[in-house]
């Protein structure tokens, strides 16, 4: 079975426009995808504790139950940006009430 085929008639200014405007957009993707692959984020204790608002020992309760990963360098302890959201989404409980439920 042949396939047929459909030719589109554009002009030349128009075409220019479509071209130039999908290099800008792979630029912008170009530029987003550098931003995001920037080397990983670490947190010191103290940066952690800060960001989640929690006691210091609540910290090192998840690091001794091996809940929460990190690193540890001399007597400093760093946790990745990475294993932090691993363990956020591990401990995550969706929602179980719907929002017809909410609205009523």
């Amino acid at each position: 079975m042949t396939e047929k085929k459909e030719m589109l008639l554009i002009e030349k200014q128009m075409w220019d426009t479509l071209v130039s405007r999908v290099q800008d957009l792979t630029l912008q993707i170009s530029h987003i995808q550098e931003k995001l692959s920037v080397s990983p984020q670490y947190y010191s204790n103290k940066e952690l504790r800060e960001l989640l608002n929690v006691e210091e020992k609540l910290i090192r309760k998840y690091r001794e139950q091996g809940l929460l990963s990190y690193s540890k360098v001399g007597d400093k302890y760093w946790y990745s940006q990475h294993d932090v959201i691993e363990f956020l989404n591990r401990n995550k409980f969706e929602a179980f009430a719907s929002n017809s439920e909410l609205n009523s």
